[in-house]
Parts: C-alpha cells; sequence; structure tokens
C-alpha cells in the first residue's frame, strides 16, 4: 500500500480532516489531498510527525513483505536490549495473524517464541538489576536473593526445585515419535546429564552414534564415563573423536567445553583456539567468549579484553552490526576488562 493510503487511511480513523492535518503539519490541504490520491509523497522529513500525530510507527507507513517482516522481528530479538512496547505489540499482532491463518505455520510460531522469550529476558534484566538494588540496602532481605537467583537463572541445589523431570519426559516421547530426528536427542541427553541420570544418558549416547557415526556421540559417551568415574575410558574416547575428525571445529569446541566441566580451563582454552583456527569464515562466537569467561575466572583481564575484542570483529565484520545491545555489552566488557589489568 502506498504511504497516501495510508495516511488516508490513519487520518479517517482519528476522524480528522484533510484540513486539519494539513495545518496540524504546516502543509496545504491540496499537498494532503495529493498524497492521498497517489499524485505525491510527503516529505520524508514529515514522516515524524505524522507518526506522532497518528500515534503509530514510521513503519506502518510502510508495506513490508512476509520476509521483510520477519527479518525485522529476527533483527530486533538479536540487538535490542528491550524491544520498545509499540514495537513489540505490533510484531506479536503479525505473528498471531499469520498463526491463525494457518496454524501449522512453523516459522511464525517460532518467532513469536523467540519475540517471547526476548521479552522475558528484558525483564528478567530488570528485575536482577532491581534485586541488587535491594540488597545493596538490605543485604539480608532473603526475598531479594530469591528473586535474583530466579532473574539471573542462578544455580538452586534443591533438586526437588530445579531437576529437568518434565522436560526429559517430553523429549522421551518427542524421540519415539520422531526417532530419526538426531538433535531431538540431543536435547534430552542434555538433560539427563544436568540431573546426573548417567546410565540413561550412556544409552542416549548410543542412540544417536546408531543414527549417525560422528565425533559428537563418542564426546559425549565420554564424558558421561568421566562423571561416572571411568577417566581412562573416557579419555580414549575423546582421543578417538580427534582421530576420525581432526579438523572438525566443533569437536574441538565440544572437547573445550567438557574441558571447562572438568575444571581443567587452560586445555579448555587451548580447544575453543583450536577451533577457531579451523573455522573458515569466523562467525561461530562461543570460542572466544568462551575464552574471554574463563580468562576472567582467572583474573587474566588482558587476555579476556583481547577475546572479547574478537567477538566485536566477528560481529562487525561478518554479522555486519555496528551498534545495539550485543555491540555495546562486547564495548563495556572490553573497557572493564582493561581497567582491571
Amino acid at each position: 500500500m502506498e504511504i497516501g493510503k495510508k495516511i488516508k487511511t490513519f487520518r479517517i480513523a482519528k476522524s480528522v480532516t484533510q484540513e486539519a492535518l494539513a495545518q496540524e503539519l504546516g502543509v496545504t490541504a491540496q499537498a494532503v489531498s495529493r498524497w492521498e490520491n497517489g499524485a505525491a509523497m510527503p516529505d520524508i522529513a514529515l514522516l515524524p510527525a505524522l507518526s506522532t500525530y497518528f500515534g503509530v510507527r514510521i513503519d506502518d507507513f510502510f508495506e513490508l513483505s512476509d520476509e521483510a517482516q520477519l527479518e525485522r522481528i529476527c533483527n530486533m530479538t538479536e540487538t535490542e536490549e528491550f524491544i520498545p512496547c509499540a514495537d513489540f505489540d505490533h510484531a506479536e499482532r503479525y505473528l498471531k495473524d499469520r498463526i491463525a491463518l494457518d496454524p501449522h505455520d512453523s516459522e511464525s510460531l517460532t518467532t513469536l517464541a523467540a519475540l517471547y522469550n526476548h521479552r522475558a529476558d528484558g525483564y528478567h534484566r530488570r528485575a536482577e538489576n532491581l534485586c541488587k538494588r535491594t540488597l545493596e540496602v538490605a543485604p539480608t532481605e532473603k526475598a531479594g536473593h530469591s528473586l535474583l537467583s530466579y532473574a539471573a537463572n542462578g544455580a538452586c541445589f534443591d533438586w526437588c526445585s530445579c531437576n529437568h523431570r518434565e522436560l526429559i519426559d517430553y523429549y522421551y516421547a518427542f524421540v519415539e515419535k520422531n526417532a530419526d530426528f538426531r538433535p531431538g536427542y540431543r536435547w534430552l541427553l542434555d538433560n539427563l546429564i544436568a540431573d546426573l541420570r548417567l546410565e540413561e544418558a550412556l544409552d542416549i549416547t548410543q542412540r544417536i552414534d546408531r543414527i549417525k557415526h560422528d565425533y559428537y556421540p563418542v564426546m559425549m559417551e565420554g564424558y558421561v564415563r568421566s562423571l561416572l568415574g571411568e577417566h581412562d575410558a573416557a579419555e580414549a574416547m575423546f582421543a578417538k573423536a580427534l582421530e576420525e575428525e581432526p579438523e572438525n571445529l566443533y569437536a574441538w569446541s565440544l572437547l573445550g567445553d567438557i574441558r571447562v566441566k572438568q575444571r581443567r580451563y587452560d586445555d579448555a582454552v587451548a580447544c575453543y583456539e583450536r577451533s577457531a583456527e579451523i573455522d573458515p569464515n569466523p562467525g561461530f562466537t562461543d570460542n572466544y567468549l568462551s575464552i574471554a569467561y574463563i580468562r576472567e575466572m582467572q583474573g587474566k583481564w588482558n587476555d579476556a579484553a583481547d577475546a572479547y575484542e574478537k567477538v566485536l570483529a566477528v560481529y562487525r565484520e561478518n554479522k555486519k552490526l555496528e551498534d545495539g545491545y550485543a555491540v555495546d555489552q562486547l564495548e563495556q566488557s572490553i573497557l572493564r576488562c582493561r581497567a582491571k589489568a
């Protein structure tokens, strides 16, 4: 729809005349008429005033394709710390309308889920900041500590409160219905290991291996065996996986994750660095982020800042992100680490 037709739609909905709109904008009624008839276009400098007057977003004057709408929503969830309410409501309404037309539209369903997760994360960050403010003035406030842990996804030793039984049950049922879909077993395996249901986890690694043999089930079986105290067997499996796929960047990254969980931090850094070296087109930032976190834990602040700078370079060069929440956080992390060095 042309901008002029949008202006007419918004004007009629607001029950104002062309003359009243023209007076508000400092133009002639004839100019407004020409816009609405498609004979002319309003100056782009008038769009902010038009959006304020009608109570809509500037984007609402433009008709976007479905692909562009979805891309815009995804970009907001990736770059905005907290999506403005008007933009969130517009995105939610658009996605719900698509789902109403096609309840099996998986792209809209997952995009709406991502939108809700982003909003939940934003509120959790706000709650986290409020709890920290509470604890500055009332450090013994138990509710403040409990809410902070919840908001920041803190650890909880209370097994009854923090086990993953329901999600495990869901994925057991899921893999029964989708027996050849390998990633389903991976999510099941992660939750089994988190709950230390290790015998079940071993069974799942073998089921994954039967679907496709590669580094992943071998390394994960090795990790489970290490948790069971079978350390020699575990190391043999790690070596076997890397012998079979020595140039697989994800194999090295996974071993880095395992080494962190084993508290072998320098070995983990070496694995992440090897993974990053193999990456032919650096776009996988987890390796450098993991290195940064480890070096911060060790108090090696310049090394941490160097790792954060590599992540920032990937964002700018490969993801073409020059600003936004993620970039701001990285820049702040670099400054913080340099200041502590």
